[in-house]
């Protein structure tokens, strides 16, 4: 990690700016200061879904399995604006099992997630089992009163 040894005035404290744009920044950039006991620390915002869908497939493989896919959007509600809403799939799913709810800089809003528990239980539900079995093995088809062609 980089350090700068700065010197705070009356204004404050100044990052200069070709610093800031190492790090993707440009003027009229919005970031996160978090203060805390043992620090300042600035966070940057997440600019690219991509970079998002990647921390949320890491979250997802680590609690679900990698049968998910995900899709990323920014998040414009009242609640997290500029932040990102992250739509989980299971495999074979076409409706969402869960929602990932990400702030602007890229840190996990469990309160305003589906737990990783809730998703398990929505993907394992009898539809959503019969509907991948159906995709998967045509005209063989999977309920939950047993197996069955159709």
């Amino acid at each position: 990690m980089e350090q700068l040894h700065q010197l705070s005035s009356t204004d404050g404290l100044a990052i200069p700016l070709p610093l800031m744009q190492q790090y993707g920044l440009q003027p009229g950039d919005r970031v996160t200061l978090e203060l805390g006991p043992d620090g300042i620390f600035m966070a940057v915002p997440v600019k690219n879904a991509k970079t998002i869908e990647i921390m949320a497939l890491k979250l997802t493989f680590r609690y679900l399995g990698d049968a998910v896919t995900v899709k990323a959007q920014q998040d414009e509600s009242p609640l997290n604006k500029n932040g990102w809403r992250v739509s989980v799939y299971g495999l074979g799913i076409e409706e969402p099992v869960g929602i990932l709810t990400f702030s602007p800089t890229g840190k996990l809003l469990p309160e305003f997630s589906t737990s990783f528990d809730e998703m398990r239980r929505q993907a394992m539900a009898p539809h959503h089992l019969d509907k991948f079995w159906q995709s998967r093995h045509g005209d063989l088809a999977v309920s939950a009163s047993g197996i069955g062609t159709s």
